[in-house]
């Protein structure tokens, strides 16, 4: 039953274009975050981008904008 449920729910979430273009955007700003240096989510200052407080405070912010 909850494989029934869980396949449908997959398959609708893949064929809503809402999906891919969240998926897209979240995507580019990790991507843009790691390579660009004028892309700063959560760390700023003189601290090292893979530093755990960098990298935390980097999910936390994504993690909030999805709940949004």
């Amino acid at each position: 039953m909850f494989g029934k449920i869980a396949a449908f729910e997959l398959r609708y979430q893949f064929r809503n274009p809402v999906f891919w273009v969240v998926v897209i955007l979240f995507f580019l700003l990790t991507y843009g975050s790691i390579t660009v240096d004028q892309i700063q989510i959560g760390s700023g200052g003189n601290i090292y981008k893979n530093s755990p407080s960098a990298s935390s405070r980097s999910t936390r912010s994504f993690r909030f904008s999805i709940c949004l």
